[in-house]
């Protein structure tokens, strides 16, 4: 529990800022990792760990003195601005050009571009620093992995208490994982079927709430010392109060969000890293903890990206305004319309201006190459959420009224595969097979019913009364209408 609280106060004061560690960061470069030498086999640590603690201390020394009192070595972790402690003779001769010279390199075009060149701009910052940059990492984050460390040294001298070690460690994890999700997923809104969370990510979130985690109720002088699992748990983290999570002009603290997020991932990573040791340092009457835990809670905390990623998007995108302006507009109009609706142009904007702040937050972090993709993924997916609740808004259509709609869809489409560079833009279909399911033969319809359960009943409901209803008898209208009804009492 001592480590529990200790990492609370850590996730309470953190920034959320990067700690800018090299491209060549591995955890075996921590000192509290160096008991495991990068070429000692997994099966060696464990014939280490046979021998009796006596003897391992009388030859290795005390495993727990700081590391920073037996061994000198320096860790070369942080990434000094890009310098590595080699340095060529072309780097040299580039220190020698006059300052006044090198402001000639940067590129005068920054800010003048038009925003669908800056889109391409923003792509390729984002490939072209994947491949040198460090992981995305937090200052707690690198202190997690030290705790690790230092458990897994115990682990591996303590071999009677090592599993009781290991549960410890797991819950170090744990704990980071809830904390990320409670500060940075939990106040944004889901996307149906895209973005939900697994079974298996929500189990181990309950679990954790449940097992460790003091409810706001339980926080009484009196239940405090209630039970003996209460000595156990520890309080919920709160987020630092100077994290911004509101603004709306910071993308919602995506830096700090994507920084958390990201920095989980690794975490995740590096645990499935040292997995062959850890397995090596437990008994095999254990391992089931150990592989369950990997595979529930550890495997599936990456995907706290699309939820996090996606909400950003909801939340950028003013939906209720543009579903506004299409409540306005004429479907049950008699002539072929060439021009598109004027609701299109505004959505259309609202992505330029999205695609502004993304440029804006790329200039303080570099994003994972996978990140930007998940932001205009989840922004599509708003957009065309929009597009079907609008179209299903319609009180009457004819036929030049479906034409107008895809022609407002394919207008939209194309320009937003222009500002995103995503081509085919994802999840298109889910719009184009409504707007076709008008056109549909009452057998067809039921059929298309029966199938496409991504849609609420009331779109359903929509397509039926004002597109094969209006060509049916009333009473094969309400068959469909039932149809409809009983569907959704099966969800």
């Amino acid at each position: 529990r001592a480590r529990l609280e200790e990492l609370k106060i850590f996730l309470e004061t953190e920034a959320w800022e990067v700690c800018p560690v090299r491209s060549t960061f591995s955890v075996h470069q921590l000192r509290e990792f160096r008991f495991i030498n990068s070429a000692m086999s997994a099966k060696t640590i464990s014939q280490e760990g046979n021998r009796s603690c006596f003897t391992q201390f009388s030859v290795d020394g005390n495993p727990f003195t700081p590391s920073d009192e037996i061994e000198e070595e320096v860790e070369e972790i942080i990434d000094h601005g890009g310098i590595e402690d080699t340095v060529s003779d072309d780097e040299h001769e580039e220190d020698n050009v006059k300052d006044d010279l090198k402001h000639a390199f940067v590129d005068e075009d920054e800010g003048k571009r038009p925003p669908l060149m800056q889109a391409r701009v923003f792509r390729q910052r984002m490939r072209s620093s994947s491949s040198t940059r460090g992981p995305l990492l937090a200052n707690t984050t690198l202190t997690v992995l030290r705790f690790f460390g230092h458990y897994m040294r115990m682990m591996n001298v303590l071999k009677p208490i090592a599993f009781d070690v290991l549960e410890c460690l797991s819950q170090l994890f744990d704990y980071y994982l809830f904390g990320v999700y409670d500060f940075f997923v939990k106040d944004l809104e889901y996307l149906p079927d895209n973005t939900q969370l697994s079974s298996k990510l929500l189990t181990s979130l309950k679990r954790i709430s449940e097992s460790f985690i003091i409810a706001s109720e339980e926080m009484t002088p009196m239940a405090s010392h209630s039970t003996t699992d209460d000595q156990f748990k520890v309080t919920k983290p709160w987020v630092n109060s100077a994290v911004s999570l509101t603004d709306g002009n910071t993308l919602f603290g995506l830096s700090c969000r994507m920084v958390a997020v990201e920095s989980l991932v690794h975490l995740a990573q590096q645990f499935e890293n040292l997995l062959p040791y850890m397995e090596c340092m437990i008994p095999e009457s254990k391992m089931s903890f150990l592989r369950q835990f990997v595979s529930q809670t550890v495997q599936t905390a990456p995907e706290l990206r699309k939820p996090a990623y996606h909400g950003i998007a909801i939340k950028a995108l003013p939906c209720d305004q543009i579903l506004q302006r299409m409540v306005t507009v004429k479907w049950d109009i008699r002539d072929i319309k060439s021009q598109h609706s004027s609701y299109v142009d505004s959505l259309v904007q609202e992505f330029v201006r999205y695609q502004g702040r993304l440029v804006a937050v790329e200039k303080s972090i570099k994003a994972p190459a996978e990140v930007p993709h998940m932001l205009w993924e989840g922004a599509v997916i708003a957009a065309n959420r929009v597009f079907v609740e609008g179209f299903s808004l319609a009180k009457k259509c004819t036929n030049e009224g479906r034409a107008l709609m895809q022609l407002d869809f394919q207008q939209y489409r194309t320009k937003v595969e222009k500002i995103s560079g995503i081509r085919p833009l994802p999840y298109h279909q889910y719009v184009e097979d409504y707007i076709k399911a008008y056109y549909l033969s009452e057998t067809d319809t039921e059929e298309w019913i029966r199938k496409h359960t991504e849609y609420s009943s009331k779109q359903l409901q929509s397509l039926v009364v004002t597109g094969v209803g209006s060509r049916i008898t009333k009473r094969s209208r309400q068959r469909l209408l039932t149809v409809i009804e009983e569907l959704e009492k099966r969800k």
